[in-house]
C-alpha cells in the first residue's frame, strides 16, 4: 500500500496495480511532519478492513492513531487536508481498493480528475 499527497502544483498520480492507495490531490496539515505521515502510513498499510482503515483515519482512532490527534478530516475547523487550487489527475488500481482525496466541484477550472473509481474505492471531497 501507498500514500501520495501532491502538495502544490498540478499533479499526476498512479494509484498501482495491487494493495491499494490513499490518493490526496492537495495537501495535509501533516505534510512537513515526518512521524506523522509515518503514522498516517502504518495505519494504511495495517490488515483492517478498508472501511476500518478509514473509519480510523477519518477519526483519529484505532491502535495506531488513537490519542494522537492525527486524523485526515476534509471539513470544519479543525480539517487537515486540503486543496491546491489545481487540476490533479488521480489514477486508482486496478485490482485494489483506494481511496481518493479529490477536489470535484461543478466548475470544471482547477477541478481534479479521478479515473479507476470503483464500487469498492472510497471519495472523499476536498
Amino acid at each position: 500500500r501507498n500514500l501520495l499527497i501532491g502538495g502544490t502544483g498540478h499533479d499526476v498520480f498512479f494509484g498501482g496495480l495491487f494493495g491499494g492507495s490513499l490518493l490526496i490531490g492537495g495537501s495535509t496539515a501533516y505534510d512537513n511532519d515526518a512521524e506523522a505521515l509515518d503514522l498516517i502510513l502504518q495505519e494504511w498499510s495495517s490488515p483492517r478492513s478498508l472501511r476500518q482503515r478509514v473509519r480510523n483515519l477519518s477519526k483519529g482512532q484505532g491502535p495506531i492513531l488513537g490519542g494522537t490527534g492525527i486524523k485526515l478530516d476534509t471539513r470544519g475547523p479543525d480539517k487537515t487536508v486540503f486543496d491546491d487550487g489545481q487540476t490533479d489527475d488521480l489514477i486508482g488500481g486496478v485490482f485494489t481498493q483506494d481511496w481518493f482525496f479529490a477536489k470535484l466541484s461543478s466548475k470544471k477550472a482547477n477541478r481534479d480528475r479521478v479515473f479507476g473509481l470503483s464500487f469498492f474505492d472510497e471519495l472523499d471531497r476536498i
